[in-house]
């Protein structure tokens, strides 16, 4: 089982839209759209786990895998304590990764 870690730099991250978020999977940045067969977060630990046919599309970009874990820190942007910046989207399975210039 291959593992792949791409950093998201100072990403926010809402938990109501868990669909919807800013990380950066492109260069570009901006906001991401998530599907995956099912999703379930652990709250305490702020992390998020998306599972089969897992597709995050930012930008120009496209990551596809099994399964995908996306951390947060557990401080908001304003110093609160809750789902704050993307610490890291880190996927495993069969994993597929393209922008315009890579595959």
């Amino acid at each position: 089982m291959k593992t792949h870690l791409i950093i998201a730099a100072a990403a926010v991250f809402s938990l109501g839209m868990a669909g919807v978020a800013g990380a950066q999977v492109s260069s570009q940045g901006g906001p991401y759209m998530v599907s995956a067969d099912t999703w379930h977060a652990d709250g305490t630990a702020h992390i998020q786990y998306y599972d089969g046919r897992v597709e995050i599309i930012q930008a120009d970009s496209r990551l596809r895998a099994d399964h995908i874990k996306v951390t947060h820190s557990s401080t908001t942007e304003s110093g609160n304590e809750g789902w704050g910046d993307v610490i890291t989207i880190e996927a495993t399975g069969n994993v597929y990764y393209v922008t315009p210039t890579r595959r």
